[in-house]
């Protein structure tokens, strides 16, 4: 094995279908069983493109290994390639120019920070346990699935109307919708302070909020939410906001990436047993962090293809088996929603939709009266 892991060329790229197209007349059929196969990063391509063709217009399904991009890497790509296929259109010859001397690593991000921001990060360094996980039922991972929760345009713009009213974000909601729904699922202990992940785009600090090529840029943070059995949303609110307001002063999102860059740096055998080792801990005191992951704004206008008119787009968090647990929302023109991706096996269908839908009522509930 290595001492370093490494990014190589495949040889056999002129072999692969990298796109496909196919006429179908059960859309949602189609699509599920396309985003619920198999992909092994290892040998499949980590990048595949799928095109639907119906009698009402044309449908672009991107599934991406999460070794290649995250959500923000989705969406550079989605603009690339729509660049692509734009310049193809007025100039039938063109070829890409190959970035091939970018840097898809964390350096670029910690290169854009000055030296007392960096020293501040790793002041702040330091591993957190994990205080519980999503009810899951076994290790097994076989069968894919997906749900989605969907909120209509008019609560929407509710939801945005009160994040202004009570001077957050909406992130801020939906993190504390997600505190409160877990609550509900869990038996938690009384006033005892729980520790959540939320997923930190790095493009943040980066100019103009892109990388330097197309990778996976993500790191995470850890807003803390204490359970207080009765407590109003309001107030929950208020406390989520608090922390994730001093997460961003203390660099939302540096911390884990300067984990990452100390365990990238050590021996690839000895990384990879130290990430073993903290999986089984987790799995035998049944604890983990829940991820959410808050994709962000897609409008239509963003998914330009000549003339063709976007009406809609979601996407879902890469498959999780347990006991991790991540689900996602995102936003597209005015529909917010709710996706996960998980193994049957690993979680109860039921289980998954009832916690999005509390989620959902957490958020109509109070912010929409």
């Amino acid at each position: 094995m290595p001492e370093e892991a490494f990014w190589r060329r495949r040889e056999d790229l002129h072999k692969l279908e990298f796109c496909s197209l196919e006429s179908t007349t059960n859309l949602d059929e189609s699509i599920s069983n396309f985003l619920t196969s198999p992909c092994d990063p290892t040998k499949d391509i980590p990048v595949q493109i799928k095109i639907y063709r119906t009698q009402t217009g044309d449908n672009l399904c991107l599934k991406v290994s999460h070794v290649a991009l995250d959500g923000g890497g989705i969406q550079e790509y989605i603009l690339f390639l729509s660049e692509i296929y734009n310049r193809l259109k007025i100039e039938p010859n063109y070829l890409p120019e190959p970035n091939i001397e970018s840097d898809r690593s964390l350096k670029q991000v910690f290169k854009r920070l000055n030296f007392w921001k960096k020293l501040h990060v790793i002041s702040q360094l330091r591993i957190r346990k994990a205080t519980w996980a999503f009810p899951w039922k076994s290790l097994k991972a076989k069968t894919r699935k997906y749900s989605i929760y969907r909120f209509s345009a008019e609560q929407y713009h509710k939801i945005k109307a009160f994040s202004k009213k009570m001077k957050v974000t909406v992130t801020d909601l939906i993190v504390t919708a997600y505190y409160r729904a877990m609550f509900k699922i869990k038996k938690v202990p009384e006033k005892k302070t729980m520790l959540g992940t939320l997923t930190a785009n790095l493009r943040a600090y980066m100019p103009s909020y892109r990388a330097k090529s197309l990778c996976n840029l993500t790191a995470s943070s850890h807003p803390k939410l204490s359970y207080v059995p009765g407590e109003s949303f309001e107030t929950s609110l208020l406390r989520i906001h608090k922390s994730t307001r001093k997460l961003k002063k203390q660099g939302t999102g540096l911390e884990a990436a300067l984990f990452c860059r100390l365990l990238f740096s050590m021996p690839f055998q000895k990384a990879k047993e130290t990430l073993e080792k903290t999986i089984y801990e987790q799995i035998k005191a049944n604890t983990t962090y829940p991820i959410i992951t808050n994709i962000g704004l897609v409008k239509s206008n963003d998914i330009v293809f000549d003339d063709l008119k976007t009406i809609d787009a979601f996407m879902l968090t890469p498959y999780m088996k347990a006991p991790g647990f991540l689900m996602g929302t995102m936003t597209f023109e005015e529909t917010l929603m709710f996706t996960m991706a998980y193994f049957e096996e690993s979680y109860d269908t039921f289980l998954v939709e009832k916690f999005l839908q509390l989620m959902g009522e957490e958020l109509i509930t109070h912010t929409c009266n």
